[in-house]
């Protein structure tokens, strides 16, 4: 079956009853999605647990790699992996993803304009 015309039933769709719509419903649905909840953390308490978890990472990595602490196949292992993040290209492509991740997390997002937008 195939229908060419749907005028009759746009008309019967356009003839149903409609309920009024709520007061307020349009700030509410706008306000629900345009306006973000408040982080729970600030930018700098953000960039302090982010330092503290690379330092942290970093000493273990440094207590793993010694001699002393584990045998000589992890200290091969390691010494290869360091020698691979120390490489120019590895650290570009690094220095690159950090800054834009520190640039998506320290950038300004005005948020005047959703409140605007729900208030109206």
């Amino acid at each position: 079956m195939n229908y060419d015309d749907d005028t009759a039933l746009d008309r019967a769709i356009l003839a149903l009853p409609l309920e009024p719509v709520p007061e307020g419903l349009r700030a509410a649905i706008l306000s629900a999605v345009a306006v973000r909840p408040a982080p729970i953390l600030t930018r700098w308490e953000m960039l302090g647990v982010g330092i503290i978890l690379a330092l942290g990472t970093w000493l273990s990595l440094l207590l793993i790699a010694s001699p002393v602490a584990s045998g000589p196949w992890i200290s091969a292992g390691l010494v290869a992996l360091g020698r691979f993040i120390t490489s120019p290209s590895t650290l570009t492509w690094l220095a690159v993803g950090m800054g834009a991740a520190l640039c998506l997390t320290l950038g300004n997002i005005p948020t005047r304009r959703a409140s605007r937008i729900a208030m109206s």
